[in-house]
């Protein structure tokens, strides 16, 4: 496949995720969800080839309201498409993210993150809050962002697995899923590299359980198998 067709392919994917949070919270958008998610998979098997590919760095910008939250959307997309990620806070609203991964699966996190993040904003601020969980709107809508987030890792990760055991079965080899797993790892490794004394953050958010389900739910609405 040639990067012309590539670089069609990834529009496609985008087009449907940006068609998914036009109509977020439908049967149509899980529809667009699903469709999305297989070709991203497909993407990064037909992209790996079989030459390893450089980890390389590249730095996205995240700012706004709600700030932890489009971090962690950005970050679980990275690790379900085998990178690793460290981030800087400038500021309440914004932030840099580095991420570390191959070129491939970089480009592929580029294309999810946008359309991703358009339908949890769209879909957490129409969420109802019952007056019975004690959650002020804010905190509510935190949590249900937290639980989405979580599904999208998820789905994404079902995604790739199930992408690389279909590829693997047709080669008769088991070269796409440890590619996954050596990707990963290579991510790390240079993530390391270059920032030996990183830090993990701790978050201290209150989150609300129903809350959280709601928004795992709504990432989950459609199976990626």
């Amino acid at each position: 496949m040639t990067e012309r067709d590539h670089g069609k392919r990834f529009d496609r994917i985008a087009k449907l995720l940006t068609q998914a949070a036009s109509v977020a919270g439908t049967p149509e958008a899980d529809a667009f969800t699903d469709r999305a998610f297989r070709l991203t998979a497909a993407a990064g098997i037909d992209r790996s080839g079989c030459q390893e590919s450089a980890i390389v760095r590249r730095d996205f910008p995240v700012e706004g309201d709600f700030l932890d939250q489009r971090i962690m959307l950005l970050t679980r997309i990275a690790i379900a498409l085998h990178c690793a990620y460290a981030y800087w806070l400038f500021s309440p609203t914004t932030s840099s993210v580095e991420i570390y991964g191959t070129p491939e699966n970089i480009d592929r996190v580029r294309v999810l993150y946008e359309p991703l993040q358009a339908r949890m904003f769209r879909q957490a601020m129409s969420s109802s809050r019952p007056p019975s969980s004690g959650l002020s709107p804010e905190e509510h809508r935190i949590s249900w962002m937290q639980g989405f987030t979580l599904s999208i890792r998820a789905r994404l990760r079902e995604a790739e697995a199930a992408a690389a055991v279909d590829a693997d079965r047709r080669d008769g080899t088991d070269v796409h899923t440890r590619r996954h797993t050596t990707d990963a790892e290579r991510a790390d490794a240079e993530k390391r590299r270059q920032l030996p004394k990183v830090r993990r953050r701790t978050f201290n958010q209150k989150l609300g359980r129903d809350a959280l389900v709601e928004g795992y739910r709504a990432g989950q609405s459609t199976d990626v198998q």
